[in-house]
């Protein structure tokens, strides 16, 4: 049973503009003098979210998420948000104040309010969005690499109890000595 569940968790549930792979980054995290390496997080599940200051799905999921880093521990799960693409840049009036970006100084600024906003790590992707791009351009999209990693589950849309369920079954998986999971591609 725990088998037919980890096949079902490595189907990609939305989204087809993208390589359904792993796609390695590294990062500056906000307000702090490092970067992440997503690689350097092997034998870790790591879980991110794509969000910006003008993303009210990804904002209203922040909250969310950091009770998921509360559950879990730090040495077995890495969630964090990467600051992509504005969602609604200079759109209505709660955003009038956040048009798109021109510089990285603009977009770190905006970055660095979202990071006001959560406990959660803030890593900034670059003018180019990178890996936005890479991961599919997707403004709330979420993402979970087991700890071989490998990507094993994508959602146009962010919903922390899908990947609570997804966290929970790596975890239980691994727990119970199981082998890593075979790559289907």
């Amino acid at each position: 049973m725990m088998s037919a569940t980890i096949a079902d968790i490595r189907v990609y549930k939305e989204g087809g503009n993208m390589q359904p792979m792993t796609h390695p980054f590294t990062l500056p995290v906000v307000g702090r003098d490092t970067s992440h390496v997503l690689a350097s997080g092997k034998g870790k599940v790591r879980v991110f979210m794509f969000g910006s200051i003008s993303n009210p799905p990804a904002r209203a999921q922040l909250p969310l998420w950091e009770k998921l880093r509360e559950k879990y521990d730090t040495a077995q799960v890495d969630l964090f948000v990467v600051y992509g693409r504005e969602l609604h840049p200079g759109d209505k009036k709660q955003f009038s104040t956040f048009p798109a970006p021109t510089t990285v100084e603009e977009k770190t600024a905006y970055a660095k309010e979202l990071a006001a906003l959560t406990t959660l790590p803030v890593l900034l992707d670059g003018m180019d969005d990178a890996v936005f791009t890479a991961y599919g351009r997707v403004p709330n999209g979420a993402y979970v690499i087991d700890a071989d990693g490998r990507l094993v589950f994508r959602e146009t849309w962010a919903d922390s109890q899908k990947v609570e369920q997804v966290i929970d079954t790596l975890l239980a998986w691994y727990a119970a000595d199981r082998p890593p999971i075979a790559a289907t591609q």
